[in-house]
């Protein structure tokens, strides 16, 4: 009971993992990360190969999508309108902006991403 005890005070924690790389808070929403570690030669005779399965079907525009990307350029318009972005925030309404247009219609679809 004391060597688990011991083993868990130095774990990771989800926390830790996500505060390392902000990305992983999209939970299904993260688009599959490429490894990137150099990995060991193969013995002779064995040829090197990468197997990953996440069992799901690849990124998905947002399923609630008109509310879900409308919303937020509907707020982010308002502040606009009323003087209360900052530089930073202009250039996030057009990305929001320009993703909802680009999700319209497609709620649920595979992204380019999802489909490559």
């Amino acid at each position: 009971m004391l060597f688990c005890i011991t083993l868990s005070i130095h774990a990771q924690t989800a926390q830790e993992e996500i505060f390392e790389n902000i990305h992983l808070a999209g939970a299904n929403y993260y688009a599959y990360p490429t490894p990137s570690k150099k990995h060991t030669t193969p013995p002779k005779g064995y040829a090197p190969f990468y197997l990953s399965h996440y069992a799901r079907h690849g990124s998905r525009f947002l399923i609630n999508g008109e509310k879900d990307y409308n919303e937020p350029v509907r707020i982010l318009k308002a502040a606009d309108r009323a003087g209360a972005l900052t530089d930073r925030g202009k250039q996030i309404l057009m990305i929001t902006d320009s993703m909802a247009n680009m999700a319209k219609k497609r709620y649920g679809e595979l992204t380019p991403l999802g489909v490559r």
